[in-house]
């Protein structure tokens, strides 16, 4: 006999899969990544498609076996006010593909789940400006980037070693962030002490809070600069 297990779990998609099934992709804080066969989900009379929308938290009848089966689910947190959000959704559904792209399969990731639940409810508690919504999803990369090791350094400066004291400068291609005296002739890309000093708060138990202390419009640009420009340079060359 198969092994059967309930498990909590976070929809993050679905397709469809031959002519009636369905491939969900979940994220468990005790398994990480999944991908689940759904049988007769696309069938008129499923019961099981309302509770297997993207963005909705389940408890999940998985069966174990070569390829693991959701047998039943029923819903424990749809986000609909977050849903009714075109700005949430899209921003959302960013962060969902980086966790499908970075999250492995077969891993407990119990921090990693609870960033983003608790990203979605916050922005499901009530609407929120588009420079939250936005710090808010470059925020939780930030954080799931540094849990699996692929964030740079905003200590040290990766030549000399010493402490950043002023801005540091980012060449991706040279290893990360530099100092002003070790400032590769190609590194245009400035990040100022207060900048980073942000991205470093992101890493704190109160980072959802200070996603909602905007920054000035002149530390916003830096920051959604450099992020866009570390983002880019880990979809191109490492993940």
């Amino acid at each position: 006999m198969r092994r059967t297990t309930s498990e909590r779990l976070l929809i993050l998609q679905r397709r469809q899969y031959q002519e009636h099934d369905a491939i969900v992709t979940a994220l468990s804080p005790q398994r990480g990544r999944l991908n689940l066969l759904v049988r007769g989900l696309t069938k008129p009379q499923s019961k099981l498609a309302g509770h297997l929308e993207p963005l909705t938290i389940i408890d999940g009848l998985i069966i174990w076996g070569q390829r693991p089966l959701l047998s039943a689910a029923v819903s424990r947190q749809s986000f609909g006010h977050l849903k009714n959000q075109l700005a949430a959704v899209v921003l959302a559904s960013q962060v969902v593909n980086r966790y499908q792209r970075w999250c492995p399969t077969g891993q407990a990731l119990p921090a990693v789940w609870q960033d983003l639940v608790d990203l979605l409810t916050t922005w499901n508690q009530s609407i929120q400006s588009l420079a939250t919504l936005t710090l808010g999803a470059q925020a939780i990369q930030w954080r799931l980037a540094n849990h699996f090791g692929q964030a740079p350094d905003l200590h040290y400066c990766v030549n000399c070693r010493n402490n950043f004291t002023a801005s540091a400068w980012w060449q991706p291609i040279e290893g990360g962030l530099f100092c002003s005296n070790c400032r590769p002739s190609d590194a245009r890309f400035e990040l100022s002490a207060e900048a980073r000093h942000y991205w470093l708060g992101m890493l704190d138990d109160q980072w959802l809070e200070l996603t909602k202390s905007v920054p000035s419009p002149t530390i916003l640009e830096q920051l959604t600069g450099f992020f866009n420009e570390w983002v880019n340079f880990l979809d191109n060359y490492i993940c």
